[in-house]
């Protein structure tokens, strides 16, 4: 378990700042994701890195019964099968990134990155162990 509050502080802190991000810099995010999907280097290695990150979660943390811990289990694997895509359909993935990079698509993520991300944070206790 102590793995589940390790996991979920972490991708509480990196949704909430990813959610805040895209509701206060959408402009620059759409910017970035236009350029990070124009550089097949840079695909590529964030594909390793999420192929990489997603089996160390899978490997270490495969959950599926007991409540909250599941949704660590399921961004877990989300990464690894993202990762995986983007290995071996990159072009698809592409495309289908483009057509996705709305405004309206891009707000919506964030404030969805910003909701999983509190949650997460409320149920690590993380904000207990701030006070």
């Amino acid at each position: 378990m102590e793995t589940s509050f390790l996991l979920a502080k972490i991708f509480g802190v990196l949704f909430v700042l990813v959610g805040l991000g895209l509701l206060f810099n959408l402009k620059y995010y759409l910017k970035a994701m236009e350029a990070f999907l124009a550089d097949t280097g840079l695909l590529y290695f964030a594909a390793f890195i999420m192929v990489s990150v997603g089996m160390l979660i899978v490997l270490h943390h495969n959950i599926w019964i007991g409540g909250w811990p599941v949704l660590v289990t399921i961004l877990g694997w989300a990464t690894l099968v993202k990762g995986a895509l983007f290995l071996l359909f990159p072009q698809w993935i592409v495309g289908m990134k483009k057509n996705m990079c709305t405004q309206s698509m891009c707000t919506f993520s964030g404030v969805l990155s910003l909701i999983v991300g509190l949650y997460l944070m409320y149920v690590s206790g993380m904000f207990l162990s701030v006070m």
